[in-house]
């Protein structure tokens, strides 16, 4: 979709206007042939995928694909979309903090049991009994 960018529009006009009819970066909308996404509004792609026969799964789907080929005649190449590293490291005070998985061990009693300790402590503080 465009957002009203005209350098997005003007890109998009200047390829469709110098493409192949039988490209595979034609509309990614077998029931609209043609259609062009990247010339439309939001409220224009909106209608045109609830109108679309497909599943939710099958749109992307087509649209990975469409978007992979775009990609291709745009010079970017296939390049992976895989990240090379397992996860973001943190570094600093908050690398050695505990993580999800510390947290599920945690049952209604310990915490009951450790709402009670400081409830203890805080009266303590205050000198109530």
């Amino acid at each position: 979709m465009h957002d009203n960018d005209p350098e997005v529009l003007q890109k998009e006009k200047n390829r469709v206007l110098s493409r192949n009819i039988n490209d595979k970066t034609s509309a990614p909308h077998e029931n609209a042939p043609g259609w062009n996404e990247s010339l439309a509004s939001a409220s224009e792609a909106a209608v045109k995928a609830d109108k679309s026969p497909g599943s939710p799964g099958e749109l992307q789907s087509k649209t990975v694909e469409y978007m992979r080929a775009r990609r291709v005649e745009e010079g970017d190449g296939s390049a992976s979309t895989t990240a090379y590293y397992s996860r973001d490291e943190v570094k600093g005070p908050l690398s050695g903090a505990q993580g999800k998985e510390e947290v599920g061990d945690a049952t209604e009693d310990s915490i009951l049991k450790k709402l009670k300790e400081l409830k203890g402590k805080v009266k303590a503080d205050r000198g109530e009994a």
